[in-house]
């Protein structure tokens, strides 16, 4: 079974897996064969097979290891089969019965994310926060602390989304999305009337990510705020460097 799937042959996998299990349901290796399978199913794109074999292991009665890979795997199917209501409340099971599972902080960050997806923002922060307060170690903190900065923001509950950005840009400085979030975090200086702090901001984005989509937007609000001013001289040069940029 693992050698087949290793090589692709994922259909034939299945079939000489359900014969082992048929001969075999009590074998030793039916479990770590399972989970195997499952993945396999799951990275080849095969949602229904890989939510059948995640739902064998997250049998009750199974070890609490394999039973927390299989909710795992069964939320994260039913999210990307687009259940988001569904895998919110498998993920939920998963961090209430196995709190210290590795799965747990990943789990929260996507029950989240599934719950924002459908609107129940107030259910979706609450979420974000407890791996804030619960898993502040966990390697999905970044996607957290942008996601909640983030729906802070929508939200219009700036001083909380000032905050969380603030914290990102500190403890996480190879970010991918730093462009993004320095520009979100832009904007809500503005909202809180903060336009020296923004435009600080504004000028980071101008001066160290050359590359991104967002310096065409922040070199023009630095020009403008220049013009505001009446500091012609520093408008006309960030005026300039825009045009010779050919920005659309």
């Amino acid at each position: 079974t693992v050698a087949l799937a290793k090589t692709g042959k994922f259909e034939k996998a299945r079939t000489v897996y359900d014969d082992y299990v048929r001969q075999h349901p009590q074998d030793a290796l039916f479990l770590p064969a399972t989970h195997y399978l499952a993945e396999a199913a799951y990275a080849s794109g095969d949602r229904q097979s890989a939510h059948e074999l995640f739902s064998v292991l997250a049998r009750d009665g199974n070890p609490a290891d394999y039973v927390a890979k299989g909710l795992s795997g069964v939320a994260w199917s039913q999210l990307e089969s687009d259940r988001p209501v569904e895998s919110a409340a498998t993920f939920e099971r998963l961090l209430n019965d196995y709190p210290d599972s590795p799965f747990a902080a990943e789990a929260a960050l996507a029950r989240a994310q599934a719950l924002e997806k459908v609107g129940q923002n107030d259910a979706a922060l609450a979420t974000y926060h407890v791996v804030l307060d619960k898993y502040p170690h966990s390697k999905e903190l970044p996607s957290v602390l942008l996601g909640a900065a983030r729906l802070h923001d929508r939200l219009q509950q700036d001083k909380q989304a000032d905050a969380l950005y603030e914290r990102l840009m500190k403890e996480y400085p190879r970010l991918p999305q730093r462009a993004a979030a320095l520009y979100q975090w832009a904007w809500v200086l503005v909202d809180l009337e903060r336009a020296s702090d923004a435009d600080a901001v504004f000028a980071r984005i101008h001066e160290r990510h050359k590359t991104s989509h967002h310096w065409a937007d922040a070199t023009y609000r630095l020009a403008e705020r220049a013009a505001n001013e009446r500091d012609f001289d520093r408008a006309g040069k960030l005026t300039d460097e825009l045009i010779d940029a050919k920005t659309d």
